[in-house]
């Protein structure tokens, strides 16, 4: 059985924005089904949100019927999930809501570029007793 993933929506945008990085290849094994991919509506938001800016669409010419399209390929090939309860005191409360996605679906990873999340090793270790391991874009291992 393939791995269970959570991607943050930061790694869905980098993605977007920049299609040759790291990102990029992660969210293509998980669209391609490679690792059973899992999302909630928090974090499809956010990705909605973050691509609509203007500060992203000027400089990288994000169209609106692209980041349609973007969208509608997450909400058909992933897993839509409503976020559990976290008892976690967090620095940003809204990382609950990408906290509980991963414990609600089941994960075995969480890939976030989230430096909240990254660096607080009470987190990490809480987490990992859920069953959730919490790993930056360059420590998610493809194979």
């Amino acid at each position: 059985m393939a791995p269970r993933v959570v991607l943050d929506s930061n790694i869905w945008v980098s993605a977007y924005i920049t299609p040759k990085d790291n990102c990029a290849r992660i969210v293509r094994a998980v669209t391609a089904g490679r690792f059973s991919g899992i999302i909630s509506g928090y974090i499809l938001g956010e990705v909605d949100r973050a691509l609509s800016k203007k500060s992203l669409r000027k400089p990288y010419r994000i169209e609106h019927s692209d980041s349609r399209l973007y969208l509608s390929l997450i909400r058909s090939r992933l897993e839509i999930v409503i976020p559990s309860e976290v008892s976690f005191a967090l620095r940003d409360p809204a990382d609950s809501l990408v906290l509980g996605t991963a414990l609600a679906g089941n994960a075995t990873y969480l890939v976030t570029g989230d430096r909240d999340l990254l660096d607080d090793p009470n987190l990490l270790s809480w987490m990992r007793e859920r069953g959730v391991l919490i790993v930056s874009p360059g420590e998610f291992n493809l194979d």
